[in-house]
């Protein structure tokens, strides 16, 4: 993966997540992903892991602007929970294009718009 686009954040306060809670948060720029993140959900293979250590470039799936992936120091997760994550944050989070979830060890599983995909 590549990177983000500056974040939506309101004020220089971001409150933390803890394990399991789903918010909205992601770039200004949202809005304009269409069907990009659904393309990106459907790349994900279940049975391989996504990690920002093994490989930088292998910490999610990307499709135009919009990228589902792992973010954090020495994260990894299988697909089947990145998709897993992407339904949360689209259903239990009602986000209809950005949003992130927090998993364990201060990891995030985020969709969010981004560059170079």
């Amino acid at each position: 993966m590549v990177e983000t686009e500056p974040s939506a954040e309101t004020g220089n306060v971001l409150i933390a997540l803890a394990e399991g809670d789903v918010d909205c948060k992601g770039s200004a720029l949202c809005e304009r992903l269409g069907s990009s993140c659904d393309d990106a959900y459907r790349k994900v293979i279940p049975s391989n892991t996504y990690s920002t250590y093994l490989d930088s470039s292998n910490t999610g799936t990307c499709s135009d602007t919009c990228g589902l992936f792992v973010s954090g120091n020495h994260c990894e997760v299988m697909g089947q929970h990145l998709m897993d994550a992407y339904n949360d944050i689209c259903n239990r989070g009602h986000c209809s294009h950005c949003g992130r979830k927090q998993i364990a060890n201060g990891c995030t599983i985020k969709i969010d718009r981004m560059t170079g995909c």
